[in-house]
């Protein structure tokens, strides 16, 4: 295990960017959405656009994904400013899917995507899933909102970083 964890910390140091997945994450979400549609919204009437909004995400994704795997190089001329950029937006992506006022009724929960129930069990879209099983379309529709916002937000960060490596 230490030398699988040392292996790591060296990968890690050696890369210039943070290798984050957001390809992967954006198709884990929509997994996610089909899921919570299959049982509170058969018809994707309400999910439709977080699900046209998390496509886009991982088309962006998709073209940074190389470079974050290390499977491409990054030219020469980026400049180290522009690396450490591109590392910050990496690192907010993740921040731009919790709320600042926390889930209805839990405020202590800030993530949109990830919760748990009273019992412990996991839960995704926290906020999303407790409103529709409440009944609570105005919940639902706030909740799809600040998803919607979120993944909208995330994919800008995945654009201004291709922008900051020079990546088309």
């Amino acid at each position: 295990l230490a030398k699988m964890w040392a292996h790591m910390i060296i990968e890690l140091a050696c890369n210039p960017l943070i290798p984050l997945d957001y390809e992967v994450y954006a198709r884990e979400l929509r997994r996610y959405l089909e899921e919570w549609a299959d049982l509170y919204d058969p018809s994707q009437e309400k999910s439709k656009k977080l699900n046209s909004l998390l496509m886009d995400m991982e088309k962006k994704a998709s073209v940074l994904t190389p470079y974050l795997a290390g499977e491409k190089e990054l030219g020469g001329h980026i400049s180290e400013e522009n690396i450490q950029k591109a590392n910050r937006f990496l690192i907010r992506i993740e921040r731009d899917f919790t709320d600042p006022e926390g889930i209805p009724k839990r405020k202590w929960y800030k993530h949109l995507v990830f919760g748990a129930r009273f019992t412990y069990d996991d839960l995704l879209f926290p906020a999303l899933t407790e409103a529709a099983e409440e009944g609570n379309m105005e919940g639902v529709k706030q909740s799809l909102l600040l998803l919607e916002n979120s993944v909208i937000k995330a994919t800008s960060k995945l654009g201004q970083i291709a922008d900051a490596l020079n990546i088309r």
